[in-house]
């Protein structure tokens, strides 16, 4: 018998892929490039980028489902789209009309490219694909953009929005930093956001009440909502099921006047896409219903087993949530851990209105979360300003000029909100 070799074992081994689209070819080879370039990433995944007419074929497939699930008649998932459906992470370009080298293109890949936009085929992808994850990118800032209201692509019809210059960051994959490294707060740890989308699906109970699942529908805690944050769940938030939310919230998050015919096998990874987006993008960020590690740690730092500040890089490290969530004193914060949502976030959250008052020795010299690189530093380093997330705690600051950007420049904004005498 023929002893199989470490090489001959790894060569049989078929990861799971990240597909690139864009219109341009060098420029999605030029992605793809710099997205294999990161060692973590190459480690888990397959980088194949599409070709545009290839990418091309794959759009038309997906709005040719859309137009049979509408009439009733969509059987099956094959065509052009394969390499979609088998996604692990797609990442896709905001606008899709070719203009460099555009004069390789066939007629039929220019007049399916011509005019369209990346939010609309990563709706397609979301309702009629089985991907799990979806990066639109260059959607409003083609350049690195700091969001400062924290409310944009609050509603999106992708799980994320970045520029390309991001994909070569390896803080957005990895949700690890030095400290000073640009990363903002609300990206997730991108090499594990498919899997987890991919095991909500598998578990969740589309009959199952949204609120009651994610234990966020009793009494106290459903008070601590701000009206914002529950509009997209309509006039009964805690009655909305699963099955509705797929709907509802894919409606909202597409701007769609009326609600899309959803194959029955894509409604729980729809589901929870949506769920999950609105608890990130839309929740998370006001810090007012649910709290995470750094945020409470800069509100009440008496609740870690280590007060002092160069001990709290790992609040903020993605890569080992346990770890933070294990900072701080169990005694004082267990009656505040809500374990139904957890599943849900890429990072550890407490139910803010449960958090005890500090008990234990504060920093002398304060220290402030910087959003913009995910770490603490002192006051007097980072600057304030006013964001927009629902609820009372829209202070937060960043580190801004010491951020170490990678060479590539970051834009702040709006930029009006980092000046301490303008208007809210």
């Amino acid at each position: 018998m023929t002893e199989m070799t470490n090489s001959d074992a790894s060569a049989t081994i078929e990861l799971p892929t990240i597909v690139v689209c864009d219109d341009d070819s060098r420029r999605v080879e030029t992605w793809a490039g710099h997205i294999r370039a990161i060692p973590a990433v190459r480690k888990r995944y397959e980088t194949r980028p599409l070709r545009p007419e290839q990418f091309a074929a794959a759009y038309r497939e997906l709005k040719k489902r859309q137009r049979q699930a509408r009439a009733g008649e969509l059987s099956d998932f094959g065509g052009e789209a394969e390499a979609i459906d088998k996604a692990s992470i797609v990442v896709m370009d905001f606008d899709l009309t070719p203009t460099n080298g555009s004069g390789d293109l066939d007629d039929t890949t220019l007049d399916t490219l011509s005019g369209s936009f990346g939010d609309n085929l990563a709706f397609l992808t979301r309702c009629y694909a089985t991907a799990r994850f979806i990066v639109l990118v260059n959607q409003d800032f083609s350049k690195t953009t700091f969001d400062l209201t924290h409310q944009n692509f609050a509603l999106s019809s992708a799980d994320l929005n970045i520029a390309h210059d991001d994909l070569r960051r390896a803080e957005l994959w990895t949700g690890q930093s030095d400290g000073i490294a640009y990363r903002p707060w609300h990206w997730p740890r991108l090499l594990d956001a498919p899997d987890r989308l991919a095991r909500l699906a598998n578990e969740v109970d589309l009959e199952a009440p949204v609120l009651e699942t994610l234990g966020l529908d009793d009494d106290e805690t459903y008070a601590q909502f701000a009206k914002e944050q529950l509009e997209l769940f309509g006039e009964a938030p805690r009655e909305l099921t699963f099955r509705a939310a797929a709907e509802r919230l894919t409606r909202a998050m597409n701007r769609l006047s009326f609600d899309e015919t959803i194959p029955d096998s894509l409604l729980p990874m729809v589901a929870v896409a949506s769920v999950a987006h609105w608890l990130e993008r839309v929740v998370l960020p006001g810090q007012n219903v649910l709290i995470d590690a750094p945020h409470l740690a800069h509100r009440r730092p008496g609740l870690l087993v280590d007060p002092r500040p160069s001990s709290w890089g790992q609040l903020s490290d993605l890569s080992q949530p346990e770890a933070a969530a294990a900072a701080f004193d169990s005694d004082l914060v267990s009656p505040a851990w809500c374990a139904p949502v957890q599943r849900w976030l890429s990072r550890p959250v407490w139910l803010w209105h449960l958090c005890p008052r500090s008990r234990g020795p504060v920093p002398r010299e304060p220290h402030v979360f910087c959003e913009d690189v995910s770490a603490f530093h002192p006051i007097h380093a980072a600057t304030e300003y006013v964001s927009s997330v629902p609820g009372p705690f829209k202070q937060r600051f960043v580190l801004r000029d010491g951020v170490r950007s990678g060479g590539f420049d970051v834009d702040y904004w709006p930029e009006i909100r980092l000046f301490a005498d303008a208007e809210e």
